[in-house]
């Protein structure tokens, strides 16, 4: 069963307003103007592949709902059809470790468990359960944290998954903490392993992780074989660079590596 990114809301506006039987053209045209001529198409085909619509000889009988929690029902049935029942075991786990559901996140905890959907098959489905209320905003009310790193923690679990860039923007806008601070804190939770990091260079992060500081220096002999293919390429993303006949490591991840618990 297929999914569509449409709007759950704008579905139950048809629904509840276009006539029981029409035409064709003339359910067409109606949905045009709930909708709009691009999208129209979109949602004719959700509302045929979802059962809300049935089409014969030119004629449409539109399924007859009594509310909107009806309409979600119908949705969220037709989001486990195609996604499976792993989706919700994930979004579970995930609200039992108090962690946002990102679509990146959900779509790398599924693909662990062998189900190979695309990304984009993801945020259409979260987006869709959103909708339909079964994902809720929940408030949750904590101890302070013990220190900056157990606040950079709880930034990353509250997002679900997020760029360096972005965390570190969110830190120095609400806590005032320096970059500097949320790299020493970040490379703290991956030592721990709390969360995990993409980062350009494996060996580059191994590297910090044994020495449990940022940033830090290499003499010459120091350096493994596996960085020194990918030194020019570090150098340009600003990671390392070269002091006085060393090198010295700035940090294992750009503003674009992707952070997540």
């Amino acid at each position: 069963m297929p999914l569509y990114p449409v709007s759950v809301r704008k579905l139950w506006l048809i629904v509840s307003r276009l006539k029981p039987t029409m035409s064709r053209a003339e359910c067409m045209k109606q949905i045009e103007i709930l909708t709009s001529p691009s999208a129209a198409p979109l949602y004719y085909r959700a509302m045929k592949a979802w059962g809300l619509l049935f089409e014969a000889g030119g004629r449409v009988e539109l399924r007859q709902l009594s509310s909107y929690s009806e309409l979600a029902r119908i949705v969220y049935e037709r989001i486990l059809e195609d996604m499976g029942r792993e989706l919700l075991s994930v979004l579970k786990e995930l609200e039992r470790n108090a962690i946002a559901p990102h679509p990146e996140l959900v779509w790398r905890r599924l693909r662990s468990l062998g189900r190979d959907v695309s990304l984009w098959k993801v945020s259409v489905a979260l987006r869709l359960l959103r909708a339909c209320g079964v994902l809720c905003r929940a408030v949750t009310v904590e101890e302070p944290p013990e220190n900056d790193t157990h606040l950079i923690l709880r930034i990353v679990k509250g997002r679900g998954a997020l760029t360096v860039g972005k965390l570190r923007r969110i830190a120095e806008r609400l806590y005032g903490l320096s970059a500097e601070r949320v790299d020493q804190g970040l490379l703290r939770l991956v030592i721990e392993e709390r969360v995990n990091v993409s980062v350009p260079s494996q060996a580059l992060l191994s590297l910090a992780v044994a020495r449990k500081k940022l940033p830090f220096r290499l003499r010459g002999s120091e350096v493994p074989d596996a960085l020194r293919a990918e030194l020019t390429r570090l150098e340009e993303l600003g990671l390392v660079r070269r002091v006085n006949g060393e090198l010295e490591v700035l940090r294992p991840w750009d503003d674009e590596s992707l952070v997540w618990a």
